[in-house]
């Protein structure tokens, strides 16, 4: 569907509801459906300073939620979206001020109030750091923060008294819970120092808007010396290499019909030394068998803030990972190879992705039980990038090329990132290495 409406430049004033009236032309509104997982309406709209912009309405603007629904649910919510677009282009109102109006309405509301309610400021963080619709690499920061606000930290605030005011919280009150956490053995040294991080979340728009005058969490400096060092029991490290034998029980349990996804999907993080969550995110028009690499925006990585958004990241795939995928997606999607499949879809449609946290379940019920190590995954990636290391030495490459190589292949900042992650990730002393290369028995 398409429609273009031109209209004559209007006066600045007001709505009738408020609404920013802007002095512009705007043309060419349609409803955009290219991709299916991102239905929008766009339009150009032209200032009559000169400056045109194409802005991109998703629905929020007008409470409509357009990418929830399939098909004909959907199509009737973009109609809805269409109409209500065009109405308020013809009355000379932009959609996207819509959005900065409600914003500003509440905030004088809150303002005046006696105090900001916790379901109010945790509104407010939410929409400042779009964690309702965050781009693929911060999908998983933005759940597990909102897991912490609206579990643990909520039930800090309430038992404090504090719920209906977030104003009152003091920096005594969230260094006086993180205390007591970390000498209950709860959090250690460094989850405690992280914590404050993740609280200050919570006030930072309200700073910024005007709502509150200091950021209680920028008075927590000396907390650290108070706090103990290693409170909590050593306990098992999360992610760890697999040992050859139990890499080969796993070959031989998973590598066939039944396993055919959790064999692939292992063997990518194996191969590719990439995160189980970005494996999540590619799909079959970034895989290139032909000259065997994986060509992924930017933005479905973990480390998406290093690179400008337009930048693409070419990964070589090594033949067996390439036979791996070959022999996957004959047996997974067949002659229909649409471009915008993601490569491990959900199991009931192909253009949704896996959800990860429910792919965990379904993981220890399909082969994880199977397994005599009870080691996830994620450890396969650590796993192939040790591998890839003691290979390189073993064949007398130089541990200062090795590292280059690696830095490039697992997309890290610099080279001291890839030491620090080879040594507390892989276990590798990289002294070792130097030697070998230096001919030293």
């Amino acid at each position: 569907m398409r429609l273009i409406l031109y209209f004559e430049p209007i006066k600045i004033k007001k709505g009738k509801k408020g609404e920013i009236v802007m002095q512009f032309t705007a043309e060419k509104i349609k409803i955009n459906t290219d991709n299916p997982n991102k239905w929008y309406v766009s339009y150009t709209i032209k200032y009559i300073d000169g400056v045109t912009k194409y802005p991109k309405v998703y629905g929020g603007e007008y409470g409509i939620r357009l990418n929830d629904n399939q098909d004909d649910e959907r199509r009737k919510k973009a109609d809805r979206l269409f109409k209500a677009v065009k109405q308020d282009l013809a009355l000379g109102i932009d959609p996207k001020s819509k959005l900065d109006l409600r914003e500003q309405e509440l905030m004088a509301g809150l303002a005046i109030s006696k105090g900001i309610p916790y379901d109010e400021a945790t509104k407010i963080m939410i929409d400042y750091y779009q964690w309702n619709d965050p781009i693929e690499s911060a999908k998983l920061t933005a759940h597990n923060s909102k897991i912490f606000f609206n579990a643990s930290f909520r039930k800090f605030v309430t038992s404090i008294g504090k719920l209906d005011d977030v104003k009152s919280i003091t920096k005594n009150d969230i260094s006086d819970w993180l205390l007591a956490k970390n000498k209950a053995g709860d959090w250690n040294l460094n989850t405690c120092k992280n914590k404050v991080g993740t609280i200050s979340q919570l006030f930072i728009p309200l700073v910024d808007s005007g709502l509150l005058d200091n950021n209680p969490c920028k008075g927590i400096v000396g907390i650290k010396r108070k706090l103990k060092r290693n409170p909590q029991k050593r306990v098992k490290k999360r992610y760890e290499v697999w040992t050859d034998a139990e890499l080969k029980e796993f070959v031989g349990i998973a590598n066939c019909v039944e396993h055919r996804f959790e064999y692939a999907l292992a063997m990518t993080c194996y191969y590719l030394f990439i995160r189980r969550s970005e494996c999540f995110r590619l799909k079959l028009g970034s895989l290139d068998l032909l000259n065997r690499k994986f060509v992924i925006d930017s933005d479905i990585t973990k480390s998406a803030r290093k690179f400008d958004s337009s930048t693409l990241i070419h990964l070589p795939i090594h033949p067996k990972l390439g036979e791996i995928l070959t022999t996957y997606i004959e047996q997974r999607f067949g002659e229909d190879l649409n471009n915008e499949y993601y490569l491990f879809p959900s199991i009931k449609n192909k253009l949704k992705a896996y959800p990860y946290f429910q792919y965990d379940v379904d993981y220890k019920n399909k082969l994880g039980y199977k397994l005599t190590n009870g080691k996830v995954k994620y450890d396969l990636k650590h796993t192939g990038v040790s591998h890839f290391w003691r290979e390189q030495v073993a064949q007398g490459e130089h541990v200062a090329l090795i590292l280059a190589r690696l830095q490039k292949l697992c997309r890290h900042s610099t080279p001291q990132q890839t030491m620090t992650y080879l040594s507390t990730e892989c276990g590798i002393d990289i002294d070792d290495g130097f030697f070998n290369t230096m001919g030293v028995k």
